[in-house]
């Protein structure tokens, strides 16, 4: 079972590494244990991430781009298909990787990869609710919720990168290889399942 301290260890982790601070690294238990236990992030990031998914189709209905929860059925089926999406998603890169990484020759440090992957979407997904927030306080209208959000949306990117590179002692073109599929895996399962 996974322990507060561990989780307040993988946070503290992901956090030096939003910081472009390695020693991010030795906060990580990195033991087969502290793998499986990493992925302890989905149920903790799960609430979270579906109220952002929720307010960010507000924002998109508002912005005349489509609906939001429950625009063409009803809020339970948006939320519980985002639910699934979200489950699929983070098992689905680190299964691909893996059948990859011999051949990319970064086998050797997989594990460590995957768990700062999964501590690190703990802080992605938080980067993600101010803009949703401001929105919904009214202080941003729908344009600037936008903007800030693709704002976010590459600090994501460059700190995904950041991890793949340091965790996986490769180059920055491998990493970015290895950005570029993480998001269109996730942007293809999205797209199939909600």
């Amino acid at each position: 079972m996974t322990s507060w301290d561990e989780i307040a260890d993988g946070v503290t982790g992901a956090w030096l590494l939003a910081n472009r601070d390695v020693s991010g690294y030795g906060c990580f238990n990195v033991t087969a244990d502290g793998f499986w236990r990493s992925f302890i992030a989905i149920p903790l990031v799960a609430p979270l991430y579906l109220y952002a998914v929720g307010a960010e189709a507000g924002i998109a209905a508002d912005g005349g781009e489509g609906g939001g929860p429950g625009a063409e059925g009803s809020a339970l089926g948006f939320y519980l298909a985002n639910a699934i999406a979200l489950v699929v998603e983070w098992a689905i890169y680190p299964i691909a990787l893996a059948l990859v990484a011999n051949t990319l020759g970064i086998a050797r440090r997989y594990a460590v990869y995957v768990i700062a992957y999964n501590w690190s979407s703990v802080l992605i997904v938080a980067a993600f609710l101010p803009p949703v927030l401001l929105y919904d306080a009214g202080l941003v209208g729908v344009g600037g919720a936008l903007l800030l959000n693709f704002v976010v949306m590459l600090a994501a990117l460059y700190y995904r990168w950041f991890i793949a590179r340091t965790a996986l002692e490769t180059t920055g073109a491998l990493a970015a290889g290895l950005v570029a599929s993480d998001l269109v895996l996730s942007v293809s399962v999205n797209r199939l399942i909600t």
